[in-house]
Parts: structure tokens; C-alpha cells; sequence
């Protein structure tokens, strides 16, 4: 096992064993880092899915992009940190990141995608992006690494539905029709922005003690079966023709619910409120 630094001495090619400290390629079992000794961005020559890498680390002094959006960094590893100063193009590529990591001040975006790979678990600490036609994502963590606490923000368009959504802030903006079996929303703003995509069950549970549920779609109602409500705001838009539907919501003490015609509450149940 080695440690490869990406230095871009001859070229933006990845492929090539002299752009590489030690002079060589890495290869399964390696640990990548992405530093200020760069000279290149690593552009081309990115597809490293048949590889098993150990972490794969851009840290912030790594001044330029990684990979492309015609050439994506594919990649499977254990650990893949992304805190580098340029635009990120990330791809689980057949494989899985057991754990990724967004952490970055760039102004230019990170977005990933996979061809029918994972990325098991995604800490979205700082950084602008968006997770798209993602088919499978475990855990989806959405915090902040220092203040402000709304610096981060994330436009989910995964195929699939996130098996757990965790968020305490930033923002997340959900446009794609599918469900997410868990919510957690502690602080942040969610965002369902679902009228391209079409109507259907935006979540099976919702648990929200802070921050803001807001429901912003115009053509077509959306769903949330399960709301557990303790508190926070729920910013509801739309028209009366296409009310949003909580089929159970469940209130705790804390909880306030705008009374406004776009939104249908089936069934209400109070625990602890009068």
C-alpha cells in the first residue's frame, strides 16, 4: 500500500504514471491525496472504477477542479474527502464510497452521481451541489462544519429515495418524485420542489423539531404519510386545487400548524397537546 499525491507534472491525465508521486499509477489497496503541490487539475483519465482505493483525499489547498462533467472522478474507496477549491464531478462507478465527505468554500458546485453504484453514507458538511440519479444512498447527513449555519446547499435528484435523511442545516431541495423512508429535520430548510417531476409520496416519515418543512410546487399535491411534528415552521405553497397531503400527522408539545387551505391533514393525532 502507498500513498499517491496527484501532482499534474506532465499532464491533466490521471493515467499517467509521471503526473503521480513515486512515478506510478495507483493501484487496489492505495490512498490518493489531492494537495497544493498540484500543478493540474485531474481532468482525463479519471475512470479508476476497477480499483478498490483506501481513502481518497482532496484537501483545501487543492486548488483546481476534479474531473469533469464529460469525464467524471469514478472511483471506489473506503473514505472520499471532497474540500478542494474547484468544481467536483464524482461518480461511484459500479462500486461504492463506503463514506463521502463534502467540505468545501468553492463557489463552483460538486455533483454526484453513480452508474449503479453507492455511496453508502454522505456527510455534506460545507459546499454547494447536487446528488443526482443516485440509485443507492443509505444515509444522507447534512450539517455544518463552522458558522454560518446555512452554508451548504443541495439539490437532491436521486432515482431512488434515500433511505435516511438527516439534516440540522442548509438547505435541501428535493426535485425528484420519489420517497424518502426517513426525515429528520432538526434545523435547515427542506424544500419539496417536485412540480417537474410530477406528484407522489415525497417521505414515509417525517420527524421535525426545528427548522423549516416548506412545500413549494404548483401543478401537482404531495404526499407525506407518516409527520411527527415537535416543533419548527412548515411553509406550505400551492393552490387549493392541489393540496398537500400529511396522511397522519402526529403533534407534540411545540408543534404549531399553519391553518391553510393547501394543506390536507387526514388524520390528526395530539400527544401531550391540548
Amino acid at each position: 500500500m502507498a500513498t499517491r499525491a496527484w501532482l499534474g507534472t506532465e499532464s491533466n491525465n490521471g493515467q499517467t504514471a509521471g503526473n503521480w508521486s513515486g512515478g506510478a499509477v495507483p493501484i487496489a489497496g492505495d490512498a490518493i491525496v489531492g494537495d497544493a503541490r498540484a500543478q493540474r487539475a485531474l481532468e482525463a483519465g479519471t475512470d479508476f472504477s476497477g480499483i478498490l482505493f483506501t481513502d481518497v483525499h482532496f484537501h483545501s489547498d487543492y486548488p483546481y477542479a476534479l474531473g469533469s462533467s464529460g469525464s467524471p472522478f469514478k472511483v471506489r474507496c473506503a473514505e472520499l474527502l471532497w474540500a478542494g477549491q474547484g468544481a467536483a464531478f464524482l461518480n461511484a462507478a459500479g462500486g461504492s464510497v463506503s463514506r463521502a465527505i463534502i467540505d468545501t468554500d468553492a463557489i463552483e458546485a460538486v455533483t454526484m452521481a453513480d452508474n449503479s453504484g453507492a455511496f453508502t453514507k454522505i456527510e455534506w458538511l460545507k459546499g454547494r451541489g447536487s446528488i443526482f440519479a443516485l440509485t443507492n444512498i443509505d444515509l444522507l447527513f447534512v450539517t455544518y462544519r463552522d458558522n454560518p449555519p446555512f452554508d451548504s446547499r443541495v439539490t437532491l435528484q436521486p432515482l431512488n429515495g434515500i433511505d435516511a435523511i438527516h439534516q440540522n442545516a442548509g438547505t435541501l431541495i428535493s426535485q425528484a418524485a420519489v420517497a424518502h423512508p426517513l426525515i429528520v429535520l432538526s434545523g435547515g430548510l427542506f424544500e419539496i420542489q417536485e412540480s417537474a417531476f410530477g406528484a407522489g409520496t415525497v417521505a414515509t416519515a417525517v420527524h421535525q423539531s426545528g427548522g423549516v418543512m416548506r412545500y413549494r410546487q404548483f401543478d401537482e399535491g404531495s404526499v407525506i404519510t407518516n409527520y411527527y411534528h415537535h416543533g419548527g415552521y412548515i411553509d406550505v405553497e400551492g393552490t387549493t386545487a392541489t393540496q398537500h397531503v400529511i396522511t397522519n400527522l402526529y403533534r407534540f408539545p411545540g408543534s404549531e400548524i399553519p391553518k391553510r387551505d393547501m394543506l390536507n391533514i387526514a388524520n390528526e393525532f395530539k400527544i401531550g397537546v391540548p
